[in-house]
């Protein structure tokens, strides 16, 4: 990466936060991340929020040319509450009288 200048605390956090999702991009860690960041965002597209899919009208699949008959559709509505950014504690350690489980769960 090129030598950072920027002194804004804001566009400071964007490159962070840009550089630690390359980072964390295959190490199983991006959710984490995700949720220690609290990013606006976060259940409108990068974890909730609609998925799209693409699917064909007449169920044969695409043709080689002349595709008209499809349509884009929600596969599935991705849900963010606020209680998930903090994750539940097990049953078994809240069974033990020396922890509170966390609100909503």
């Amino acid at each position: 990466m090129p030598a950072v200048t920027v002194t804004s605390q804001t566009a400071l956090r964007k490159i962070i936060q840009r550089e630690w999702a390359a980072e964390f991009f295959s190490e199983n860690y991006r959710l984490q991340d995700i949720k220690h960041w609290k990013l606006e965002n976060i259940g409108s597209g990068i974890i909730g929020g609609s998925i799209r899919t693409f699917a064909y009208n007449n169920g044969n699949g695409a043709k080689l040319t002349g595709n008209t008959n499809y349509q884009s559709k929600i596969e599935y509505q991705g849900f963010w509450a606020p209680r998930q950014f903090l994750n539940p504690f097990p049953q078994t350690e809240v069974n033990k009288a020396i922890i509170v489980q966390n609100p909503g769960y």
